[in-house]
């Protein structure tokens, strides 16, 4: 069975194998990294891929909790309770 997932930028990646089309159907509608590669077959370029993976919640707090350092915060980031 072939199995397709596009990103929001339009492209498509197309796979046979049904691990990665489960980690795709656990990815939708989710932000996602992709792994794939690319090979040169009969003059063509193909593009192989090799996993999906859904982005946990954990990156976004990791991102959220930056934000004090890129904002304004001290030169050595945002200040603990009790430090001035």
């Amino acid at each position: 069975m072939r199995f397709v997932a596009h990103t929001d930028d339009g492209g498509e990646y197309t796979t046979f194998d049904e691990q990665i089309a489960r980690q795709a159907m656990a990815a939708e509608g989710r932000e996602a990294r992709i792994e794939f590669h690319d090979e040169q077959l009969n003059g063509s370029r193909k593009v192989f891929l090799d996993g999906i993976e859904p982005l946990a919640e954990v990156d976004w707090l990791v991102a959220v909790e930056a934000v004090p350092w890129l904002v304004g915060g001290s030169k050595n980031g945002p200040r603990r309770d009790g430090e001035e």
